[in-house]
C-alpha cells in the first residue's frame, strides 16, 4: 500500500490528513503508556529490592489461608491435598468472571471459593465478579510426565505448542 501510494499522481484529501493526524495521535499515547508503564515497573522493583513489602508501595494484597480452617494432623484430604492448594491461586480472571480451579473436595473448594469472593466482591468500584468453578484434579495431579508444563487454569491459558 505504501509503494502504491507513493506513485499515486492524486493529491492528499482531507481524509487522508485525519488519518495521518490519528496514526500519530495513537502512536503519541501508546508510546507514552508505554514509558508510564516501565517507569512503574521499574519503580516498583526498585522498591521491592529495597525490602518494601507490596503493601508498603501501595499494593492491596489478599492472602487465601485455609491452615486455619482444616486440621492438618486429623483431616485426611485435606492433608492428601494441601501440596496442590496453590492451585486455587492460579485462577482465570476473564472480564467479570473468574474461573476457579477446584480440587473435588468440596469444603476445601467452598472455602478457596469464598475466600476469592470475598476478596474481589468486597470492593465495590468493580463490577460484581462471578466465580465459576472449574474442575483440575486430573491436571493438577498430573503435572510432569509431559502432561502438563505446570499450573492450573491462568498458567495453562498461556502455554503453547510448538
Amino acid at each position: 500500500p505504501a509503494l502504491v501510494s507513493m506513485d499515486s499522481t492524486k493529491p492528499l484529501n482531507a481524509i487522508d490528513i485525519v488519518a495521518t493526524v490519528m496514526l500519530l495521535a495513537f502512536l503519541t499515547i501508546e508510546f507514552v503508556a508505554d514509558r508510564q508503564q516501565w517507569a512503574f515497573h521499574q519503580e516498583k522493583k526498585r522498591l521491592l529490592s529495597s525490602g518494601k513489602k507490596l503493601e508498603e508501595i501501595g499494593f492491596k494484597v489478599e492472602t487465601l489461608s485455609y491452615l486455619e480452617k482444616f486440621n492438618y494432623s486429623t483431616d485426611k484430604m485435606f492433608r492428601l491435598l494441601f501440596n496442590h492448594s496453590w492451585c486455587y491461586i492460579n485462577y482465570l480472571h476473564v472480564g467479570n468472571k473468574i474461573l476457579v480451579p477446584k480440587l473435588e473436595y468440596e469444603p476445601l473448594d467452598n472455602e478457596a471459593i469464598q475466600q476469592i469472593d470475598r476478596a474481589f466482591n468486597a470492593e465495590k468500584h468493580i463490577a460484581d465478579i462471578q466465580l465459576i468453578d472449574v474442575d483440575m484434579t486430573s491436571i493438577v495431579e498430573n503435572m510432569g510426565g509431559g502432561h502438563n508444563s505446570g499450573g492450573a487454569l491462568n498458567c495453562l491459558t498461556w502455554t503453547t505448542m510448538e
